[in-house]
């Protein structure tokens, strides 16, 4: 792939600033950034556990009554890490400790917070900066081997509340390493989340999962091409066969789609992913890795020099 435009997605601003053009920015003054994050950007396999993003992943926390509740109808809390290398870019990572506290017994309180690292993009030099932390609120409920859960979240906009250089590159290619999944915790926008999906079990090995997550960006600054409310939503498939041992593995499939975006003549406004991953959940704790691929034009496909194939971890328990 040429350093060139890697991929546009317009929101009055590029999605993403070619490396070539970071690189050239940085041997002229002296490493600098992109000129601002990118207007959408941020994956994942499966969604991250996040405020009103949570995966149904999972699924194995105990009640008292014996009944095995669906991950997203149990207080947890845990980490998800991302990362992402090639040659042009460095290396990037995404990591996103996030919590669900149940209130009741159905309604859940969720917090996520993003935190995004870049080295070796431009001049061998190390970005960091935070994302959007995520607040919201969800209902979920089991009966029998079946979990649905539903709710909304919002976001505290400190990307465009820090906006400076360092925190653009780490955001942006935070979000390329997701896939522009959860894109909301990387943009200099207000987001407003929804969340709906299922979980069910069958024969206590089988664990099918879909949740579809539609939500708005509200700009924070007026201009031209900046100041319109964007449509975005996510779709999240899922297949998993777990043992009695809690160990097993699967396959995620994704699809972020930004369908009020003018991409112009060189892009699209969608992108999807494939996660096949191994898993543990033993009721108590909960673990994964998988390789997250981008499967379509402009990250994917993933395993091509350039392109987006990201690692991705996950680790935390059940209280």
């Amino acid at each position: 792939m040429a350093r060139g435009t890697f991929v546009r997605l317009a929101l009055g601003v590029a999605l993403v600033t070619a490396a070539g053009e970071a690189r050239a920015q940085d041997t002229t003054g002296g490493g600098a950034a992109p000129s601002e994050a990118p207007p959408v950007t941020g994956a994942a396999p499966q969604p991250a556990p996040a405020a009103a993003a949570a995966s149904a992943d999972g699924g194995g926390a105990v009640a008292a009554t014996g009944e095995t509740k669906g991950f997203m109808a149990a207080s947890h809390a845990g980490v998800d890490a991302y990362w992402w290398s090639a040659k042009v870019y460095g290396s990037s990572f995404g990591v996103i400790p996030s919590l669900s506290v149940g209130v009741t017994q159905n309604v859940f309180i969720d917090v996520a917070v993003p935190l995004a690292m870049n080295t070796g993009s431009t001049a061998d030099k190390t970005y960091a900066g935070m994302g959007n932390p995520t607040v919201g609120v969800h209902y979920g409920a089991t009966s029998g081997p079946t979990t649905f859960y539903a709710g909304g979240a919002t976001a505290i906009p400190l990307v465009k509340a820090f906006d400076d250089r360092d925190q653009q590159t780490a955001d942006l290619t935070a979000a390329l390493a997701m896939t522009y999944y959860d894109v909301y915790f990387w943009t200099q926008y207000q987001p407003i989340i929804g969340i709906l999906g299922v979980e069910h079990v069958v024969q206590n090995k089988f664990h099918l999962r879909a949740d579809l997550s539609p939500y708005l960006l509200i700009p924070l600054r007026s201009g031209t091409n900046k100041d319109k409310v964007e449509l975005m939503y996510q779709l999240h498939l899922e297949a998993e066969v777990r043992g009695e041992s809690g160990f097993g593995g699967g396959l995620a499939l994704q699809v972020w789609h930004a369908p009020t975006i003018d991409t112009g003549r060189n892009g699209d406004n969608a992108q999807g992913a494939a996660e096949p991953f191994f898993s543990y959940d033993n009721g108590a704790l909960f673990a994964r890795v998988g390789v997250l691929i981008a499967l379509d034009d402009q990250l994917g496909f993933g395993f091509d020099r350039g392109k987006v194939a990201t690692l991705h971890f996950r680790i935390g328990g059940y209280f």
